[in-house]
């Protein structure tokens, strides 16, 4: 993949595909009644001395506020689900559950990584 704004639409059609709620950043609106997912585009570095840069997604996962024995079951399925991707690494890193009071859902953020050629 060489276009970071190509790689987000891949993970968001991915997910979406897949059957996930899928939002972009700032697109969600209300509080959270039912799980869903945001993709947010990190910012791209080279990878060591290579001609190669790394660009993380973080993958936000939200759950209702009366939902969070369900939080780490939904993280473990969108994580199944993008670990599909070839195009995609898992970071192996995932946020503590936090409780956002603006959409009243809990949320815990993975990420990926997308390595490409400069």
């Amino acid at each position: 993949m060489s276009d970071t704004p190509e790689v987000w639409k891949l993970i968001f059609q991915h997910l979406k595909n897949a059957g996930f709620s899928v939002y972009s950043p700032g697109q969600h609106q209300g509080d959270c009644t039912e799980p869903y997912v945001v993709v947010n585009i990190g910012s791209s570095l080279p990878f060591g001395t290579f001609t190669t840069v790394q660009t993380p997604y973080d993958i936000l996962c939200y759950v209702p506020k009366t939902a969070f024995s369900t939080l780490e079951g939904y993280v473990d399925s969108v994580e199944k689900c993008l670990k599909q991707c070839s195009f995609l690494r898992s970071l192996h890193y995932r946020t503590p559950a936090y409780y956002d009071d603006a959409v009243k859902g809990h949320m815990i953020s993975t990420q990926f990584v997308n390595y490409r050629k400069m």
